[in-house]
């Protein structure tokens, strides 16, 4: 079976595809931990301090490599946070290809978790992986992650995942949002027309394993669903599958004041139209190609499952 080594197994993402691969009985599977190791299958690194079990990594010598880790970009984007989010994404993936470009058999595919930042978030028109590169300083998160894969890019296949809003009540970025809507105070960001590119969490960890399969696949990859929404139509999507109103505004201006008007702009005001035509177009099939099928299936109302 293919030995896959996985950073960030334990995460949102992480733990679903661990599951999928495990499930699969396809897979050998280890796993990078910051904390000592307690099985065979675990190897310890620490890429804050540029330490990883090269030894270990030796004697496993992977088929394929899924790194996911880095810092999560919630919390107030202060000038400390934002070195984690950067630093922890440039630093985890230098650190991890250099060390298995030095194996004596380098793994055949290296698959990297990257966002739709990397095309900015001024993007109202339909986008495929041919887009613009951003100019912001989290479309340079996702472009410098994206270089910093490029010690195996003679030796390895690599796949840069440019993932969008991971979508599924247990976590992420829906998790927060349902509380103010299960009270009826949801409403749209700002003027609501910007583009949101999503992807259920189902869909994101099939795609994982569809890049970690499909030899066609290389590159950067947009992992979003192929129907973008507006935020207004999402809060309208999400208001109806909770059967809860969703009429409650929430100005520019206050989101600006609240989060910083950097913040407020990549994450929520801004626009992404994304769209995935490298996976369309090597035959990958979505689950929940459209917000109301993800929320049907999600909320429990299994009309498009």
């Amino acid at each position: 079976m293919k030995k896959v080594l996985i950073s960030g197994a334990s995460g949102f993402v992480g733990s679903k595809l661990k599951k999928l691969l495990g499930d699969s009985n396809q897979y050998n599977l280890f796993y990078l931990v910051r904390r000592d190791p307690v099985s065979d299958n675990e190897i310890k690194w620490d890429p804050n301090r540029g330490l990883l079990d090269s030894h270990k990594l030796n004697d496993i010598s992977p088929d394929a490599v899924i790194n996911l880790s880095g810092e999560n970009i919630s919390g107030l984007w202060t000038k400390s946070k934002k070195d984690k989010v950067y630093d922890s994404r440039i630093q985890g993936n230098s650190l991890l290809t250099h060390q298995l470009s030095l194996l004596a058999k380098p793994p055949s595919v290296y698959i990297n978790a990257t966002g739709v930042s990397y095309y900015g978030n001024d993007v109202y028109q339909p986008t495929d992986e041919n887009g613009k590169q951003g100019t912001s300083w989290f479309s340079k998160v996702a472009i410098d992650t994206e270089k910093a894969c490029e010690a195996l890019k003679d030796k390895s296949r690599i796949v840069n995942v440019r993932s969008g809003i991971v979508l599924d009540p247990s976590g992420g970025a829906l998790h927060p949002m349902l509380i103010p809507f299960k009270f009826g105070l949801g409403g749209k960001l700002g003027s609501g027309k910007q583009y949101m590119s999503w992807v259920s969490l189902d869909d994101i960890t099939r795609i994982y394993k569809f890049a970690l399969d499909n030899e066609a696949i290389k590159g950067g990859v947009n992992g979003t669903a192929p129907n973008a929404v507006t935020n207004k139509e999402f809060t309208k999507a999400l208001g109806e599958a909770l059967h809860r109103p969703a009429i409650i505004p929430v100005p520019g201006f206050v989101l600006n004041t609240l989060l910083g008007k950097e913040m407020a702009g990549e994450l929520l005001l801004g626009s992404q139209n994304i769209y995935p035509k490298k996976l369309l177009d090597n035959g990958f099939k979505f689950n929940y190609p459209t917000l109301d099928q993800a929320f049907d299936s999600m909320f429990n109302n299994n009309k498009n499952k």
